[in-house]
């Protein structure tokens, strides 16, 4: 089954998260494009399409509730129907893999990506508006080089399941059927990413346990292979296959 269309994919860079607020109700809530869009979340269980985009004026962002949920905050979109259901905000943005988790029994499913550095500055400028940001000693998802670190807890002892080979299709008509092993995902591959980025609040030492500060996760939803670095497939093998 195709998952419900609710963001875009754009493999160019897309243009930073503006600023003062609006207010949208959550089945027309805006995107902000080149690389980075954002909607409303989807069903895990089945694979990622996309709506038509929408270009923001630079001086307009969506402005987002963050709610509390077991000690991590999730960012919603406000609306005006207080009866609507709202769907958590998911982002989706491509990258290069440098390294990726996602075998059962896996401490998490995890994937690192070199991400523009446009795209991480969008992220901050989302992650700045949750009440657990602290300038000082907070904890980011990105290192020095502008590798960028997706994770999920959810189903360890499983490999991860929202793995999609979309080479050579449109992404916007990925479904089950291509559902891919992470055995056959290699580094140096062009991949798209959805997720949520959360924030959490630090603890002070207790007993045994040693303290940590505020920062942020970019929660894992889906990953869908565009381009392979290496095909390991024999050329020969290939031909005969066709």
């Amino acid at each position: 089954m195709p998952r419900p269309s609710t963001t875009n994919i754009n493999t160019q860079l897309f243009a930073p998260i503006p600023s003062p607020p609006i207010v949208t109700p959550a089945s027309k809530l805006p995107v902000v494009v080149d690389s980075i869009t954002v909607g409303p979340s989807r069903s895990l269980s089945s694979t990622p399409k996309n709506p038509t985009e929408t270009i923001l004026p630079a001086s307009i962002t969506p402005t987002f509730n963050w709610i509390d949920n077991n000690g991590i905050r999730y960012p919603f979109p406000i609306v005006d129907d207080s009866n609507e259901t709202v769907d958590v905000v998911e982002y989706q943005t491509t990258g290069t893999l440098t390294a990726s988790f996602l075998n059962a029994n896996a401490m998490s499913h995890t994937v690192k990506l070199i991400i523009e550095n446009g795209d991480i500055e969008q992220i901050k400028t989302l992650i700045k508006t949750s009440p657990d940001f602290l300038e000082e000693s907070f904890h980011w998802p990105f290192d020095i080089n502008g590798i960028a670190t997706f994770t999920s807890k959810e189903n360890l002892s499983a490999e991860f399941e929202c793995l999609y080979d979309a080479r050579e299709k449109n992404p916007d008509e990925v479904d089950e059927d291509n559902r891919m092993s992470p055995l056959r995902l290699n580094n140096g591959s062009k991949v798209l990413v959805e997720y949520t980025p959360t924030t959490w609040s630090g603890k002070k030492a207790k007993n045994d346990e040693q303290s940590f500060g505020n920062g942020c996760t970019l929660k894992l939803h889906s990953v869908l292979l565009l381009e392979n670095k290496h095909n390991f497939l024999s050329p020969r093998k290939r031909r005969r296959m066709k």
